[in-house]
């Protein structure tokens, strides 16, 4: 039986933040320098968060217009989370570094140059940059076999399992508030379900009106190893996965069933192990920066 770790690894260990911030008479933002690879912060602060107890800026998020660009952004969490951020690479493919990188909790805050339209390429372009002055890093990517675990339906008629609903979700626009799917309004779940919401904690997921591949997703941080998606299922889906952490089978001493029994018994997938080519970033040095 596959062992599963006490708690998921998940992206709440972390905090992005981008902080809308109007600059007196500024223009609206051009798309010059677009992902470029000169693309740097103007102005960067780097602090390690020494107080286990304490907590770094709050979690917000905030779309920048021609009005009110967005010109600042800030990290609280692990440089891991920063390298998954700027490279799409999750934490469990990405190979090498210190432990610190993956512990500590730094509070980045940094300016973004005026003139510099803060897409989403272009803030992790500056990332990468921040990483390479500031950490002295050295990293690559490459493809490489690797023990992965795959999601594929448990049933041969491939029916989804009761806590496994198609969602017929509305667009939601940034900012909106979750909303239960209309198809679903007479379906009393405990943290679901919802449209445009992922949440998860030490023994559940919850997923609302995204396709399986976001349960993918969620689920390698606490299995350790990446997770591909072949249940073939199209669409959006809400669902609510319930597990012991600690549990090794269902009926266990820790009185529920472990994640693998809970995938098959709520969802109607199952997980099989094997390897696959899986694309990772080999860090091949990091340095801790000098703090400002």
């Amino acid at each position: 039986m596959n062992r599963i770790p006490v708690s998921l690894r998940i992206a709440l260990a972390s905090a992005f933040l981008l902080v809308t911030v109007a600059r007196p008479g500024a223009q609206a933002p051009s798309p010059g320098r677009a992902g470029g690879a000169d693309l740097k912060f103007e102005v960067a602060s780097i602090k390690l968060l020494r107080d286990p107890g304490a907590s770094g800026p709050a979690a917000v998020a905030a779309p920048g217009s021609a009005a009110r660009p967005v010109s600042r952004f800030s990290h609280a969490g692990s440089i891991r989370a920063l390298l998954q951020r700027a490279y799409q690479i999750p934490y469990v493919q990405q190979l090498g570094g210190p432990d610190w990188i993956r512990e500590d909790t730094y509070i980045i805050t940094a300016t973004i140059p005026e003139g510099v339209e803060s897409t989403a390429a272009n803030i992790n372009a500056m990332i990468k940059a921040l990483l390479v002055d500031r950490f002295q890093m050295v990293v690559r990517q490459e493809e490489r076999e690797l023990p992965i675990y795959v999601l594929l339906p448990a049933r041969q008629d491939r029916k989804p399992g009761p806590k496994l609903q198609p969602a017929n979700c509305p667009t939601r626009e940034p900012g909106q508030p979750s909303t239960v799917p209309p198809n679903l309004a007479g379906v009393a779940w405990e943290r679901g379900p919802r449209c445009g919401g992922i949440s998860s904690g030490s023994n559940f997921i919850s997923v609302g009106g995204f396709p399986i591949a976001r349960l993918a997703e969620q689920l390698q941080f606490g299995l350790g190893r990446p997770v591909v998606d072949r249940t073939g299922l199209p669409g959006n889906y809400v669902l609510e996965l319930t597990y012991e952490p600690q549990a090794m089978s269902a009926g266990g001493d820790s009185g529920g069933p472990s994640l693998f029994t809970a995938i098959q018994e709520q969802l109607g997938l199952k997980l099989e192990s094997e390897r696959g080519p899986v694309n990772v970033l080999v860090i091949d040095r990091i340095e801790r920066p000098t703090e400002n």
